[in-house]
């Protein structure tokens, strides 16, 4: 699952290569329940509030790892385990 914090509601963006990935896609908006990614593989894009909050929320309701990407510095946080922030993300590629 790709958990995407980047633009604000009414103007969300979203990588050009979105239609290639092959896992679920969704804007912080659009995210009511974080359950539903229990023992799932996150990546959260975006370096603000709302990232390290969907984060939080992701591995409190059983994802099994989150991994924050920004474009930014790093939130330099300290994150619980199971949580990480790793290297700008360039493309997300797969099949469906």
């Amino acid at each position: 699952m790709l958990s995407l914090q980047t633009g604000i509601s009414l103007f969300q963006t979203c990588p050009r290569s979105k239609d290639s990935f092959p896992g679920r896609i969704v804007h912080c908006h659009d995210l009511r329940d974080a359950s539903h990614f229990f023992r799932q593989n996150v990546l959260v894009i975006g370096g603000g509030r709302a990232a390290e909050d969907v984060a939080l929320q992701l591995r409190k309701f059983g994802a099994s790892s989150v991994s924050i990407s920004a474009r930014s510095r790093p939130l330099g946080l300290r994150w619980p385990d199971a949580v990480r922030e790793v290297a700008p993300v360039e493309a997300v590629r797969g099949s469906r």
